[in-house]
């Protein structure tokens, strides 16, 4: 009887494996007291042992006895069982590396005619999904199976059949996905209990490794084993076992001992350079792991052009045939997923031409899967960069993950200085940036003019703001002809320094959620697309964020403000987004939240907002009308007219007449909104202010925003 669900929900809630020993009387008694599963997990000499029953229905006995033994009884339960084993945890010893796990055993059994078993079970994962396994040798009224039977092999002098069952439901630790989750049987053809209806005894040597390799050469998918144990289960009956006997021999490698060799052996992270670079190749050493990503072409390394050292790799081709550069991708040399990295590009050609860069999957049958889709037009004669782009890699152990880099048109071109690192590694390089440093692009320690041509070289590509904290000089946090403007008059001797930054700040990469002085801060972009977004949070409380193709990006500030009596709401600054056709992609609010001896009041006012927003409860703009607060026209709900589930008297939604915002143009932007008129126009003067947040919220695009300020109150009371 599989209970994967059941068994999941139960015992992952209840928390992973304990370690060392854990103080509990000798014999735990569980009986019917809430409909919740029971769960108890331990440790003794050594095993790991546990205790479940479902619905926590009727009543079970466990106690632990020599010789790593133990007793269980079951009266009139659900689903019950106790296992005593191994707790192996996540992702630490894939089936595969198994070459021995006997479990020997000596036990007494009475089933008194119902339905239980005894074996041994567990559960692995791979890829979030969850395969339970059963290896049953003896059982009561009913003998397990699956729903399907994938033939019979042998072990001990013992003839095992194989089942599977497959079913959907919640990934094994991630329990907000659906995923696919299997149940693995390998039952003895022959009962080895003799009587189903009285005590009998039962001796085996069960080798887990010969039943995993008897599911892998059945074309079962295996995992990363979490735990195996010899296992005691009824189900729906009474009964009880006496285990007189338990010994546990294992022994476990570093490759597999049976089905594919691992592609990437495990091993220590890498420690990041200075630089926060987990990998580096400037291709001054040749580099196995690099090379021609396409049969059609070659890759030779150069010494014609590049931007460090004397040498880079070379991708060509004759005529019109494919040309492609791929770096093969070590999952074990980072301790962290989200991954950051780029190179350098010089495009050889006469023309402009459009340089893909992308990650490749390659599983274990060879299938390839593309994701991380990144581009940018390089004109030729020059280096160019590819810089600070974001993916995701996981530890596979049977799958390749590759940088690929490929022009659409089939162009030589060079590369040189790839990196990869951790988005973590990189942030707090980025963070603990020295500004003795600021100015040295080419990393030589040095401040000269070879970085004046590496900068002027960044800017050839720069057609909007880019958040660049690595080739910032003026300490604006941005790569513009200020930097170079800076950088050069200083290395001709007309700057003695390069200024500290008159405001400091603290960069963010990907989405965030930090409290700083008091004020949350934090970032949400959707993730079912590819694309960078990268934040700057000031010191005097301004930020300004960067986004590259996202379905929904968002960047909000929140803060308590109880006893404020200034409730203007000020913000400004520069916005710019890619054209969307059918609505303005950027649209900012605030939400204050009143409070009132425990009753609260919240105003939410959106300015920018969309058409299908402001109409979210009515048919067409006539369900709204027009008013002016504080020399501001609003819409607002016509809320005499709407249904009482749908408006009530705690709320007041407001969205400006007028957007700040044009969807495609670059556009300054500057409002100020009093809350004090707001709370006079619905009656609400009684209510004090308690929190208010502050967003600015994309949709389908591309772009950026500055802000110089934003202001959520005035001063507080004392």
């Amino acid at each position: 009887m599989s209970k994967w669900l059941r068994k999941t929900l139960s015992v992952l809630t209840a928390g992973l494996c304990m370690a060392g020993a854990v103080n509990i009387p000798s014999v735990i008694p569980v009986s019917q007291v809430s409909a919740a599963d029971y769960s108890y997990k331990g440790e003794k000499d050594g095993y790991y042992y546990e205790i479940w029953n479902m619905n926590s229905q009727g009543e079970v006995n466990y106690e632990n006895t020599e010789n790593n033994g133990f007793t269980f009884s079951w009266d009139n339960n659900e689903d019950s069982f106790a296992l005593k084993g191994d707790c192996f945890g996540n992702n630490q010893i894939y089936a595969s590396q198994i070459k021995e796990y006997n479990v020997t055993y000596d036990a007494d059994v009475n089933y008194n005619g119902g339905s239980g078993y005894t074996g041994v079970y567990g559960w692995m994962t791979h890829d979030s999904n969850q395969m339970d396994y059963y290896i049953i040798d003896s059982w009561g009224s009913w003998r397990p199976h699956g729903d399907e039977h994938l033939g019979s092999f042998e072990s001990n002098g013992i003839t095992y059949d194989l089942y599977k069952q497959v079913r959907m439901g919640l990934g094994c630790f991630d329990m907000t996905v659906n995923l696919w989750n299997a149940t693995y049987y390998s039952v003895a053809r022959e009962n080895l209990a003799e009587n189903i209806d009285e005590t009998c005894n039962i001796k085996n040597t069960i080798n887990v490794a010969d039943h995993f390799k008897a599911f892998e050469e059945a074309g079962l998918k295996l995992g990363y084993v979490y735990d195996a144990g010899f296992i005691v289960e009824g189900y729906r009956s009474s009964g009880n076992a006496k285990v007189n006997s338990l010994e546990i021999k294992k022994e476990f490698t570093e490759d597999t001992n049976f089905g594919p060799s691992f592609t990437n052996p495990k091993h220590d992270p890498v420690e990041p350079d200075v630089y926060g670079r987990t990998v580096y190749v400037d291709f001054e050493n040749d580099e196995k792991r690099a090379g021609a990503g396409d049969e059609s072409c070659t890759a030779s390394y150069e010494t014609d052009h590049s931007v460090s050292g004397e040498r880079s790799m070379f991708i060509s081709a004759e005529g019109d045939n494919a040309r492609s550069f791929k770096y093969e991708i070590d999952p074990y040399d980072f301790n962290e997923k989200d991954m950051f990295g780029g190179l350098e590009i010089y495009n050889s050609s006469d023309d402009e031409a459009k340089f893909v860069f992308e990650i490749s999957r390659v599983d274990g049958t060879g299938k390839e899967y593309k994701y991380s889709r990144y581009t940018k037009d390089i004109t030729p004669g020059h280096w160019s960069a590819m810089d600070q782009l974001s993916f995701l890699i996981n530890n596979e152990p049977f799958t390749r993950f590759y940088i690929t880099v490929t022009p659409v048109e089939p162009v030589d071109f060079y590369v040189d200085n790839l990196y990869i690192c951790g988005q973590q590694e990189f942030s707090r390089y980025v963070n603990s940036y020295n500004s003795t440093v600021r100015g040295d692009m080419n990393r030589d320690d040095a401040v000269d003019m070879f970085d004046v041509i590496a900068l002027r070289r960044e800017l050839l590509d720069v057609k909007e703001l880019v958040i660049d904290p690595i080739h910032d000089v003026n300490g604006d946090y941005k790569l513009n002809i200020g930097d170079l403007v800076l950088l050069t008059r200083f290395v001709l001797g007309q700057e003695d320094t390069i200024p500290e930054p008159e405001v400091k700040g603290k960069y963010y990469f990907g989405n965030f959620n930090e409290d700083i002085d008091g004020v949350s801060y934090s970032v949400v972009p959707s993730y079912e697309d590819t694309g960078n977004v990268k934040t700057i949070v000031r010191e005097d409380g301004t930020c300004m964020s960067q986004w590259d193709v996202k379905n929904y990006f968002q960047l909000s500030k929140t803060q308590i403000v109880d006893g404020a009596e200034d409730l203007r709401v000020r913000y400004s600054g520069k916005v710019k987004v890619s054209d969307n056709d059918s609505y303005n992609n950027v649209s900012m609010s605030t939400t204050y939240v009143f409070d009132n001896d425990g009753n609260t009041f919240t105003v939410f006012v959106s300015d920018g907002a969309d058409e299908e927003d402001k109409l979210r409860w009515n048919s067409d703009r006539n369900d709204m009308k027009l008013v002016e607060i504080g020399g501001i026209e609003f819409y607002t709900d016509k809320n005499e007219d709407l249904d009482a589930d749908v408006f009530t008297d705690n709320s007041l939604w407001l969205f400006t007449k007028d957007s700040l915002i044009d969807s495609d143009k670059l556009c300054s932007f500057e409002r100020e909104i009093d809350f004090a008129e707001i709370l006079k126009y619905a009656g609400k003067e009684n209510f004090r202010p308690h929190e208010v947040s502050f967003s600015a919220e994309a949709k389908n695009s591309s772009g950026y925003i500055d802000f110089s300020e934003i202001t959520l109150s005035g001063s507080s009371e004392e």
